[in-house]
């Protein structure tokens, strides 16, 4: 079996997407460059592994009800800008 490996930006919502689907990624990872791992065959099947060589992490299909639940920090703007 071929695992193939893509780079992905981590997003502010913590997700990462592949080919219409949205995985979600521990939120530590926001903003960093990560490279996926899928199994081409079952798209369910994915991992992370860090800039820096990280051990695998493996991630899930996104579930839009749970992540819209997440408190994330809140951007406010200061004066005028």
């Amino acid at each position: 079996m071929f695992l193939h490996r893509y780079k992905r930006k981590v997003r502010t919502d913590a997700t990462i997407r592949y080919d219409n689907i949205f995985y979600e990624v521990p939120m530590e990872y926001i903003g960093e460059s990560v490279t996926l791992i899928i199994d081409p065959i079952d798209l369910s099947k994915a991992w992370i592994k860090s800039a820096e060589g990280a051990a695998l992490l493996p991630v899930s299909v996104l579930d839009r009800k749970a992540n819209r639940k997440v408190k994330r920090r809140q951007h406010i703007k200061i004066g005028g800008e």
